[in-house]
This record gives C-alpha cells, sequence and structure tokens, in this order.
C-alpha cells in the first residue's frame, strides 16, 4: 500500500493538519505524546468507518452518505471515547467547530485513474457532541481538479454519474484489510478461555477459526510462526491447542525434538508480546487476502535489544513473502537501524520503507522551523537524508560522550 494520508482537527493535529507518505513498511517514530498514537488510530477509526459504507453496497443497500457516522462503539475505537473528544481543541474560538477531515488517494475504477478522496466529519449543528456524522465529501484528481463534492443534505441521487463515482470510490479499502494490535494485547495466563472479551483473546479466536478453515494448497498453517521462532532462537515451533476439557486454548513452546513443550506463560512477558505479533502475522497469511495492513503498536516493548533488530528482518519478511504491509509505532532505534541495514544490503528497496518522525504538537517544543511531521528517506547505502529528532539515535553516543567526561574528570582529580 503506498498512499499520501491526510488529517485534520483531529485529537494533537490542528487545522493546518499533517501530510504523511504511507508505504509497505511504515515507520512512526519520535516524542511521547506528539501524535503518534493519534496517526494509527485515524487510520483505524476511517477503515472502521468505511467498512460500514462497505456493507451495505455487498447487501445491495443503497449509499447515502450522510447517514453514516464514525463508530465509538466498537473496539478498539471504543478507547477514542466519542466524537467530542477526538476533535483538536485550541484556545482559538474560531476552530472550535471545525470539521475533522481525512484525505487519502484511491483508485477509481469508474474513471481509470487514482483520485483524491476528503471526508469532513462534525457534530449536527452542535446537537450531538458525541457523535461525528459525514457533513462533507469530496473527490479531486490528483492534480487537485474538483471531480465531486457535496455537503450535508445534498441529495446524492439527483445526480446520476456522481452517484456512481461515489460508490465507485467508497466502496474501496483504503488500505484494503487493517489490522490493529496495541502494546497492551497479551494477558499471560496458563490457560485462555476463549470466551474471554480481552484482545488478545479474540485474536486467538480469530486464529483458531482461520487455521481450522484454511483450504490454502500453497501454505502449511504456522509455518510463517514457526519459522520466526527458530530464528528468535525461542524454540522449534508453538502448538496451539483446545485442553482436555475444551474450557480454552493452550500455547505451548516446543524445543526441537520436544512432543509436548512447556507453557508459554513460563517464558516470561516479553516472549509472550513477540508471540502475539507472529500470531497476528499468521492470522493475516491464513486469511489469504491479497495485501493486508497490520498497525502495531510498539511492537518491540518489553523484548532484548538483539530481538528488536530480529524484528526489522520479520517484518520485511512477511511483507515480501506475504505481501503484509505494516504500520509501525515504534520506539526502538534497533529496528530503525536495522532497517537501513537491510535496504544496504538491498534486501529490500528505500521506497519500500517510510520513516516519519513526529515533533511535539507545540512549536515552542521543536527545533526553529521544523514542521511537526518530518519524512525522512533512507538512501541506496542505509543512510538517513535528514538527522532523526534529538534524543533518538543520538542518544547512546551522548551518554558514551558524557561517560567519557566523567572518566576523564576524575582522573585529572
Amino acid at each position: 500500500m503506498k498512499n499520501i494520508y491526510s488529517i485534520r482537527n483531529f485529537r494533537v493535529f490542528d487545522q493546518e493538519g499533517v501530510t504523511i507518505n504511507i508505504r509497505p513498511i511504515t515507520i512512526l517514530t519520535g516524542c511521547n505524546s506528539s501524535g503518534k498514537s493519534s496517526i494509527v488510530k485515524s487510520l483505524v477509526l476511517l477503515n472502521d468507518f468505511l467498512s460500514n459504507i462497505q456493507r451495505d453496497k455487498q447487501n445491495n443497500q443503497p449509499i447515502r452518505l450522510h447517514k453514516y457516522q464514525l463508530d465509538f462503539t466498537r473496539k478498539p475505537n471504543n478507547l477514542l471515547g466519542s466524537f467530542q473528544k477526538i476533535r483538536h481543541r485550541s484556545h482559538k474560538s474560531d476552530t472550535e467547530n471545525q470539521p475533522i477531515s481525512f484525505a487519502y488517494n484511491v483508485h477509481s475504477h469508474l474513471l481509470a485513474e487514482d483520485v483524491r478522496v476528503t471526508l469532513d466529519f462534525n457534530d449536527r449543528d452542535g446537537s450531538d457532541p458525541n457523535n461525528g456524522y459525514l457533513t462533507g465529501f469530496s473527490i479531486q484528481d490528483i492534480k487537485g481538479k474538483l471531480l465531486y463534492s457535496s455537503r450535508e443534505n445534498d441529495e446524492m441521487t439527483s445526480d446520476p454519474h456522481g452517484q456512481q463515482l461515489v460508490e465507485d470510490v467508497m466502496t474501496q479499502d483504503m488500505t484494503d484489510s487493517l489490522a490493529y494490535v496495541s502494546s497492551t494485547t497479551v494477558n499471560v495466563k496458563r490457560l485462555y478461555p476463549l470466551e474471554s472479551d480481552d484482545e488478545f483473546t479474540r485474536l486467538l479466536h480469530q486464529y483458531l477459526t482461520a487455521a481450522n478453515a484454511c483450504r490454502r494448497t500453497d501454505y502449511t498453517p504456522n509455518t510463517f510462526m514457526n519459522l520466526w521462532v527458530r530464528h528468535f532462537g525461542i524454540g522449534d515451533h508453538i502448538t496451539i491447542e483446545s485442553d482436555p476439557d475444551r474450557l480454552g486454548a493452550v500455547i505451548r513452546l516446543c524445543m526441537e525434538g520436544e512432543r509436548h513443550g512447556a507453557l508459554l506463560s513460563d517464558f516470561g512477558y516479553g516472549i509472550t508480546q513477540l508471540f502475539a505479533v507472529l500470531l497476528r502475522i499468521e492470522l493475516a497469511i491464513l486469511e489469504g487476502k491479497t495485501t493486508m495492513t497490520i498497525a502495531f503498536e510498539e511492537p518491540e516493548i518489553h523484548l532484548h535489544p538483539r530481538f528488536q533488530s530480529i524484528l526489522a528482518e520479520m517484518f520485511v519478511d512477511a511483507y515480501k513473502t506475504y505481501n503484509i504491509q505494516f504500520i509501525i509505532e515504534t520506539h526502538s532505534e534497533y529496528l530503525v537501524r536495522r532497517l537501513q541495514t537491510l535496504i544496504a544490503q538491498e534486501i529490500i528497496m528505500p521506497d519500500d520503507i517510510a520513516l516519519i518522525y513526529v515533533y511535539d504538537a507545540d512549536p515552542e517544543k521543536r527545533p526553529m522551523y521544523v514542521p511537526q511531521i518530518k519524512q525522512i528517506e533512507i538512501s541506496t547505502d542505509g543512510r538517513l537524508t535528514e538527522p532523526l529528532g534529538s534524543g533518538f539515535l543520538d542518544e547512546a553516543n551522548n551518554l558514551s560522550l558524557d561517560l567519557l567526561r566523567s572518566m576523564k574528570t576524575g582522573i585529572t582529580e
């Protein structure tokens, strides 16, 4: 997936908004509370909105855009709270009722070209502050020429060609299929009751359903997962089975030659978190979709630096082998550095990686003349075309210099 995605008036992003280039592997990094999570969560919210329209189309229901709204009831969107809570708050009174806007590119089969879609969401005259309804919609060609525009209460059916164009672009996924895995996915348990409603149990249930239904002749379930269990050096293979009383699922990590292995919970939180990442990718492969995008929130959490580096190799392998694409929110220097070396080794192309540094939303807390979003390219030799923000890749060097100065001071004294 390659796309140009824009957000305005959403959480930390103000009316001026930000634009990012999304590529098959998109890395979001930067300081805390800068907006990395906001980018990911806006994509999840938008994808959920578009899926409602697609379901109506599949069920032969008429597409009336202004009846659709952002859904804050389904997970993980329920964590956002309500429309009023996600609208950017500013001291400027003239921005209070401005719509939240998302814009992205999609291919129009009707026009046989890519177009730019902009969606505006707002409450209705302030009468329903918890819900965000679609109040504005426009389609432009890539050069910016307006092809279609609608505002609230427009009669879409009055323009048959416009209605066809609307249905054409709005019934396509911006990100094909998008899944989201948070950093708090895992609960370490010896037995996972399948009736639980936590994020990890839902993922586990989806996996068991997909594995049992898999009829692919070109893929054996767990091939990817077991391959990378070996690459990480934590075992030979994983087994996931129902317990004898069918109360839930038992997960075991087996060494080479072992029949039963040990419970995953015996290996600690970090390995269990890694298993959740592997399981989500394995599920995407089993689902067999043409293109799948997975958004991970800090997949490196609780992992040793070497494992953080291997994560980069795993993501690249999943993309190149199975066309699974990733949006990764991370603070890991090791993951970024390994991607640089993989480019230098010509294992992946620079155009397949987007490295985005997100600065603080407050202009006074970032370097002068630096925008909130900085898109950094990685050259063919692995070097960054621009430095990342202070305190990321340079932090280890700065600490080493501080240590040397302290040692020198101690010697001279």
